[in-house]
């Protein structure tokens, strides 16, 4: 005569393997798109101009005394935030596309 429990338990414990190994794939996927990204950005942060060159742009148009540069996301694009003395007294902030060089705002 056969055993009729062994059967609902190997059911279960089979079942419980294949959940446990389906875990296994879902963060490695996910690990594998965020790996993505961190490439994407990689790429985006190499072709960026220095902070210090997008001062040396800021600087040259306007002249002054740079007190602060930042780096930002604005939308899809990145960008440096330079906040510049000029002689006159007044405190300019000026935005810089970091892939370009190009002054975009200020």
């Amino acid at each position: 005569m056969r055993n009729t429990t062994a059967t609902p338990r190997f059911l279960t414990l089979a079942l419980a393997l294949l959940l446990a190994l389906g875990g296994l794939v879902g963060p490695t996927s996910a690990a594998a798109k965020s790996g993505d990204y961190l490439r994407k950005d990689l790429r985006k942060e190499q072709q960026a101009i220095s902070q210090s060159r997008a001062a040396a742009l800021v600087k040259q148009r306007f002249g002054g005394k740079v007190l602060k540069v930042q780096r930002k996301q604005s939308g899809d694009r990145l960008v440096y935030r330079v906040k510049l003395l000029q002689d006159s007294g007044r405190v300019r902030q000026v935005t810089v596309d970091a892939r370009t060089g190009a002054i975009i705002g200020g």
